[in-house]
């Protein structure tokens, strides 16, 4: 199963699944680790180009509420 494909399944059952509040918030999280994880993968594509490594910032940064 791909990111993209376990974001869809969060997001549904978000909507319908009888998750406790705890579940809910535990997903809430996982989701958006997942969008993080999308979004270092993308940094890590610029970076080959510019032969640069990414700082630990930039990934604090995309942790950020």
């Amino acid at each position: 199963m791909d990111l993209k494909e376990a974001k869809e399944i969060i997001k549904a059952g978000l909507t319908w699944a009888n998750w406790t509040e705890e579940q809910k918030e535990a997903m809430k999280i996982a989701y958006k680790s997942m969008v993080v994880v999308e979004d270092i993968k993308g940094l890590c594509i610029d970076c080959e180009g510019d032969r640069r490594a990414i700082q630990p910032y930039e990934i604090l940064d995309l942790l950020e509420d």
